[in-house]
């Protein structure tokens, strides 16, 4: 089976005429940049929830009873930042009011996402001089 011949011509299109999802086609170094761009834009999401999801696991460890499992605890504070709603029987009306405060901020991140609860900080703490 023979496959047919490429033209000879060559049509090029200018990346200017295109819509931005379509500017790639036309043009790897737009395309290779974009996608750095949302790499690093994930990528900082991520690490940013993983970090608020240490702070939590251990403000939790350090409130609640030694005798809680630590999986237990983890699965408590990513369901609350995943604003899940599932929960391992740690969570109640009995615990210290520190656990509290840091589940009530996990669900306040999940629920408005990372970036604009940043962005809110900063704005707070620029008033308030804390940040420059």
């Amino acid at each position: 089976m023979a496959f047919p011949k490429p033209p000879d011509t060559v049509v090029t299109i200018s990346p200017r005429l295109l819509p931005p999802d379509e500017k790639c086609l036309a043009n790897r170094i737009y395309c290779l940049e974009q996608a750095s761009k949302e790499l690093e834009e994930a990528s900082i999401v991520l690490i940013l929830w993983f970090i608020f999801l240490a702070v939590g696991l251990a403000v939790l460890l350090a409130t609640l009873p030694t005798d809680i499992p630590t999986e237990y605890a983890l699965f408590e504070v990513m369901s609350a930042q995943s604003t899940v709603g599932l929960s391992a029987g740690i969570t109640g009306p009995e615990m210290p009011t520190a656990a509290k405060v840091v589940f009530l901020f996990n669900m306040w991140v999940g629920r408005l996402e990372i970036i604009p609860v940043l962005v809110l900080l900063r704005g707070a703490m620029v008033r308030t001089g804390l940040y420059r």
